[in-house]
């Protein structure tokens, strides 16, 4: 499998994101779509060990983790630097589906934010 889209998932969780990078050697991108209203449960453990294990999922390029706790920030700059081709959405939204306009989202590259909006 080389994409993951995990249409109204709301329970999004460290553990899921692990098994998918696990189990999926040859992803190229995870982009679960939530609601606004419900904030995963992504806490930053799965970008972490992400982080320290090249061997899994080397080939993925775009993360989306928007509606997820604001204490990922972190985490993600340190996966982002880790991994310094991957694009990763996070932040919240601000309609009801992830690709709605507006809210307050992040674009990180190279262990930075590289768009705000």
């Amino acid at each position: 499998m080389r994409v993951c889209r995990l249409e109204a998932f709301l329970s999004l969780s460290d553990a899921t994101l692990l098994a998918i990078f696990e189990a999926c050697p040859r992803i190229e991108m995870v982009q679960p779509t939530a609601y606004d209203k419900v904030k995963g449960k992504v806490v930053g453990s799965a970008l972490r060990k992400l982080a320290k294990t090249p061997a899994w999922a080397p080939n993925l390029q775009a993360l989306y983790l928007f509606d997820q706790s604001h204490k990922l920030d972190a985490c993600v700059k340190v996966l982002s630097a880790a991994r310094p081709r991957l694009w990763i959405f996070t932040g919240a939204t601000s309609g009801k589906y992830d690709y709605d306009e507006g809210g307050d989202t992040q674009t990180w590259l190279g262990g930075k934010i590289v768009r705000i909006g």
